[in-house]
């Protein structure tokens, strides 16, 4: 288990690399924090350790790092529309995204310091964060969205379920 939690950290960072990288170009300043605990997470079996053989059970899906890649692909789609929207709404501005394994959830979020002085913003299509919706909720997941409370600016956070990947 813990392995696929590193194998998934360093998947997750590696697909994000792409709307970071873009959002950097169209003048965001981009941090990026990754958070996976090195225990077990309280929803998931526990780890098996090396040293027994792995029971012909924990073989099949759950086993399988490659059974996280749609998980994956809907994290790096919310990360990839979150900075599409703050590169196009905020301008140069400064986003923070942030993944982590926490009680059987991948959460991925990306949270912007709002528009910067001057900034004229861009209009979208206006689908893009209703059909992300659809794609977290389509994996069992939910999709918070709005202005942030703490602070000006906007935050985009998903979670999404990894239990039912380990069943």
């Amino acid at each position: 288990m813990t392995q696929l939690l590193r194998d998934m950290e360093a998947r997750l960072a590696a697909c994000v690399e792409a709307p970071v990288a873009l959002a950097r170009r169209q003048g965001v300043t981009v941090e990026v924090v990754t958070s996976f605990p090195a225990a077990t997470q309280p929803g998931l079996p526990a780890p098996i350790p090396p040293a027994l053989p792995v029971p012909e059970a924990a073989s099949g899906p759950s086993a399988n790092p490659d059974d996280l890649l749609p998980l994956l692909k809907v994290a790096t789609a919310v990360v990839g529309e979150a900075l599409g929207n703050t590169a196009r709404h905020a301008g140069p501005t400064r986003a923070v995204v942030r993944a982590a394994v926490e009680d059987g959830w991948l959460r991925v979020s990306v949270v912007d310091s709002g528009p910067v002085a001057g900034w004229i913003p861009r209009d979208g299509t206006g689908t893009g964060l209703r059909g992300l919706r659809e794609r977290v909720e389509a994996c069992g997941g939910t999709l918070l969205v709005g202005p942030r409370l703490d602070a000006e600016g906007f935050a985009v956070e998903a979670r999404l379920p990894l239990e039912e990947r380990y069943a």
